[in-house]
């Protein structure tokens, strides 16, 4: 009857960890660097020809390095983005010259920086996207992980590795080896 109730168990993680990694991200975010370098959010720069040398996605960070008793950021609708308007500004992300904002929904994002600059090139907009789809789980290397595919928050080598260790804690009450019922992940 105890091990029925393990096959189970097994059978409802092996499910789980199917559902999870068909529908986990499993990319890590990235940090770019508005206008390509540390300190380049400022007057003169082409923020529109940067922004379409990059891909923005749902997680991802934008990094402003800037003189902050200067100029500023500022998060704007498209209307504002597009007369150079700091007025009814959504979000004000300044906060000491070096401040970061998470894209944390697909949509488009509008900056700019107020008191005129907007209007010396200071301004990016971003079209921030869902990731896409992960690309296979295994290398070519005997079969390893690859590890941008599965570096997950949640992975489900993680959560078949949970399972496998309350299986561990039943098994040796049945002669069971942890072999015998479930691979090793490492």
């Amino acid at each position: 009857m105890e091990v029925f109730s393990l096959k189970k168990m097994l059978l409802w993680l092996m499910t789980l960890v199917i559902i999870v990694s068909s529908t986990a991200e499993c990319r890590e975010p990235v940090l770019h660097r508005v206008g390509g370098g540390k300190y380049t959010w400022a007057p003169n720069a082409n923020f529109t020809a940067w922004a379409m040398h990059e891909t923005f996605y749902v997680g991802d960070w934008l990094y402003f390095g800037f003189d902050k008793t200067r100029y500023n950021v500022l998060e704007v609708n498209k209307m504002n983005y597009d007369n150079c308007s700091d007025r009814n500004f959504i979000t004000n992300i300044t906060r000491g010259g070096r401040d970061v904002f998470n894209l944390t929904v697909a949509r488009p994002y509008y900056f700019l920086s107020g008191h005129g600059y907007c209007f010396k090139g200071m301004k990016l907009a971003v079209y921030v996207q869902y990731a896409p789809p992960d690309p296979a789980p295994l290398s070519k290397k005997a079969g390893m992980l690859n590890k941008r595919t599965w570096n997950c928050k949640l992975s489900p080598a993680t959560l078949a590795t949970a399972g496998q260790e309350q299986l561990r804690q039943r098994l040796p009450h049945h002669g069971l080896k942890m072999s015998q019922m479930c691979p090793q992940t490492s």
